[in-house]
């Protein structure tokens, strides 16, 4: 007796569930009759139902002011980001003290949930920024060991502020065993800006100063997706946070730096290392980060093609950026240059490094230490000492 085969998978033609029977038809408008007192009944009418799911603007209420001890009872409103950003949670707080007797929004604010596959590398990314004092959102780790995750994940998933599909999501994004609980920065990237506003940020010197200081930095970790420059790629701005006020937490190590509004601040996310392990690969990008430096070292009163990417990415935006404030990109460049070489060293780099790897005592599959291994610190050694070896012999001219 021959074996039957094994029925087609599920959704295949043979094996199809069958088609969904399509909906009855709405009732007919009812006739309007006479009523008892000689008028006309009215027809009834079909009624939407509305969302009842709160609204509200978490990005004009203020940062939790301290993201290292949060009382996740006091959940009032989640919020699921609409951007790329992939694992990004909104999480509006209930002031305890206001929540008796009012809802007001001068009683809450904010703090994020990122959960992402690279945590330990957006911890370490996070770290080297803030040596180097570039702000970005300061971050804390959430580990599965600890009672806090299990909090998060049920105050979350049960919160009356959001749909059943958003909670699906949201159980979705924080299906991990590790996730990081961040700063909120209230801000705009320049794709969700107005076209006033854009051209008044654009239009600051120290804007394009500070996009070199980030493209520096970026060079040092290898992060691609921000701005092209010496990359292949047409730039991807939307991982830059621009604010002309400080708002972030008062935890913030960046108060002195920002306190100055009048000008707009601008907070990278998402650097993500990427590390080049081909022999022949690695020392094409070291020869290309070299060749940058080269030139807007020697020759700084001329925008490098490098540079160039950037005006081409910011001209998608309606921006024409230019001679001088091109110029201002290659000196925001020079300036993370030298604060690299001054401030880091590859002892600093390997201790900071080790000190991930001791941030968590049970792994999980290892997911946390397959992150800490891929962070290669050999590399960014090579990087950091072509910028020493640029800074320290070559000199404006």
């Amino acid at each position: 007796m021959s074996i039957p085969p094994p029925p087609p998978p599920f959704g295949s033609k043979k094996n199809a569930p069958p088609p969904a029977a399509a909906p009855p038809p709405p009732p007919p408008p009812v006739q309007q009759q006479d009523g008892a007192g000689g008028g006309k009944i009215p027809a009834k009418k079909w009624v939407t139902m509305q969302d009842t799911t709160p609204k509200v603007d978490v990005f004009n209420l203020p940062p939790c002011s301290d993201i290292s001890r949060i009382d996740w009872s006091h959940v009032h409103h989640v919020k699921l980001s609409e951007s790329g950003s992939g694992g990004v949670i909104f999480v509006v707080l209930q002031d305890v003290s206001s929540s008796l007797s009012s809802s007001s929004s001068s009683s809450q604010s904010v703090v994020v949930i990122k959960g992402c596959l690279e945590v330990a590398q957006l911890m370490f990314t996070t770290d080297l920024a803030r040596a180097l004092s570039i702000p970005v959102p300061n971050v804390r780790l959430i580990q599965y060991t600890h009672p806090e995750w299990k909090d998060i994940k049920t105050k979350l998933a049960t919160s009356h502020s959001c749909s059943e599909t958003v909670k699906l999501k949201i159980k979705k994004e924080l299906k991990r065993a590790f996730f990081v609980v961040m700063e909120f920065v209230s801000g705009q990237d320049i794709d969700s800006m107005q076209n006033e506003k854009r051209a008044e940020v654009f239009n600051q010197l120290n804007t394009y100063h500070q996009m070199g200081q980030i493209i520096a930095y970026d060079l040092l970790i290898n992060n691609y997706d921000r701005f092209p420059c010496i990359w292949a790629n047409p730039g991807n701005p939307r991982n830059v946070i621009m604010t002309k006020q400080h708002t972030a937490s008062s935890s913030s190590s960046f108060g002195d730096q920002l306190a100055d509004t009048s000008k707009w601040t601008l907070w990278p996310i998402d650097h993500m290392p990427a590390t080049i392990r081909l022999l022949d690969a690695r020392k094409a990008y070291i020869d290309s980060v070299r060749d940058y430096l080269h030139q807007i070292y020697h020759a700084p009163s001329v925008v490098c093609p490098s540079t160039l990417k950037i005006e081409a990415m910011l001209q998608e935006y309606g921006l024409a950026p230019t001679h001088d404030q091109l110029l201002e990109v290659q000196n925001g460049v020079r300036d993370m240059v030298a604060r690299c070489v001054s401030t880091l060293s590859p002892s600093l780099l390997q201790s900071m490094h080790d000190g991930l790897a001791g941030m968590v005592t049970v792994d999980w599959e290892n997911h946390w230490g397959g992150g800490v291994q891929s962070i290669n610190i050999p590399f960014m050694n090579e990087v950091l000492e072509t910028m020493k070896e640029v800074h320290t012999t070559s000199s404006p001219i």
